[in-house]
């Protein structure tokens, strides 16, 4: 079978093409997120406790898939993941708030910290690790982007059209990079790869090679140390992910 690169969407090939080659991705991505009508705000703390949500399973996966991705997706379980690969000491205690499950961090000061993005951020802080938020502005701006993404797109899948979405966006994103913020791992590849395991477990075989941007990406992140853990390591035909390597 002859399989294709994914197709950026005409609306976003068209936008990449006005802003020029000059300008940041940041901008793509702001373009997108209002698109998709995700929130867009400059204050990393506060606005998300009535967006996040654990994300809805794929359409159709097995139950097994399923029960795995209701693990995954369950409160507090991605920020256990994400502490054992910061390398903190297992403790935190996790709650849920509201009707939409919104993860909530128990503090021994003051009040407890709200949203999947706080908390991560917060986490990251906690293991000196400030380099996963971003070395410059513009990086830490872009890392911000991007974790808000996996929130507001990757955190509302509802549909196979939903998930279809999301994966044409990620694949025209990574064509020409490593990471999602460049050349640089960050914080929003931990996320963004906990937040799509579910989704790249059940992948066909052509899936994948139609998404193969976002592949070579997932592959790469899941022999990162320390970030895949217990979870199912997901194969994929190697000498098709590095054919076309930039």
């Amino acid at each position: 079978m002859r399989t294709q690169r994914a197709a950026l969407p005409h609306s976003s090939r068209a936008f990449k093409t006005r802003i020029g080659s000059s300008q940041t991705s940041s901008q793509w991505l702001q373009w997108l997120l209002r698109r998709r009508g995700g929130l867009f705000s400059n204050d990393i703390s506060g606005c998300w406790q009535e967006e996040e949500a654990v994300g809805p399973f794929r359409p159709g996966a097995s139950p097994a898939k399923m029960a795995a991705a209701a693990r995954l997706g369950s409160v507090g379980e991605e920020l256990a993941l994400l502490e054992k690969a910061l390398g903190l000491q297992s403790g935190y205690k996790y709650g849920a708030q509201g009707e939409r499950q919104i993860p909530v961090l128990q503090t021994n000061n003051g009040p407890g910290l709200t949203g999947l993005i706080t908390i991560a951020s917060y986490l990251v802080k906690q293991a000196k690790k400030e380099q996963l938020l971003g070395s410059s502005a513009e990086e830490k701006a872009v890392v911000h982007q991007w974790l808000e993404y996996r929130v507001t797109q990757v955190g509302r899948q509802s549909s196979r059209e939903d998930t279809r979405t999301v994966l044409k966006d990620l694949n025209a994103h990574l064509e020409d990079k490593v990471y999602l913020a460049g050349n640089s791992f960050t914080l929003a590849d931990i996320l963004m790869y906990y937040g799509l395991h579910h989704v790249m477990v059940d992948l066909t075989v052509q899936e994948k090679e139609i998404y193969l941007n976002v592949s070579r990406w997932f592959n790469h992140i899941q022999h990162y140390p320390g970030v895949r853990q217990h979870l199912t390591n997901v194969v994929f035909i190697k000498n098709r992910l590095y054919t076309n390597a930039h």
